[in-house]
């Protein structure tokens, strides 16, 4: 399979992750990917309550999205 470039949009008005990964033919672990976008709602959550800084969202995106790459890569060799 030829490297391919996982895009993903973590706004509150963004698809659901499963429908982007579905959007861009990916393989995934339901389970896992329910646990991921647990994580993105509740990153959204703190994001607008004004809970965290810029500069924390931003880590904490980087290390999701980190995160879910490695799990997709995983489900598509």
């Amino acid at each position: 399979m030829e490297k391919r470039t996982l895009g993903i949009s973590y706004g509150i008005l963004s698809p659901k992750l499963s429908v982007q990964l579905d959007k861009q033919g990916y393989k995934y672990d339901k389970e896992i990917i329910k646990r991921f976008q647990r994580n993105i709602d509740s990153i959204n959550d703190l994001r607008f309550s004004d809970l965290i800084t810029d500069s924390v969202l931003n880590k904490i995106l980087q290390k999701l999205h980190k995160e879910i790459t490695k799990h997709v890569n995983k489900h598509n060799k």
